[in-house]
């Protein structure tokens, strides 16, 4: 039941990502902006939100520390 939980929220998560990156495509397609930072500027609010979530579900360590009693081949495959 659980993995089948968070493969749910695994294949939510990669549409949301990929919609998210046909949106700014289309957009930068239509509007043809005059530098390359602004064909990337649509991407700062998925990473905001995504930083967010995890920051208030508290699982921002979870994913973004290592513990110091890893081995090297287990921190690699991390």
């Amino acid at each position: 039941m659980i993995k089948s939980k968070l493969l749910w929220k695994v294949i939510g998560l990669e549409i949301l990502v990929i919609f998210w990156f046909v949106v700014n495509g289309a957009y930068v397609s239509m509007t043809h902006p005059t530098t390359h930072y602004l064909q990337f500027l649509g991407i700062v609010p998925l990473a905001i939100g995504i930083a967010f979530y995890l920051t208030k579900t508290k699982k921002w360590p979870h994913f973004f520390s290592f513990q110091q009693n890893m081995s090297f081949r287990t921190r690699i495959y991390f």
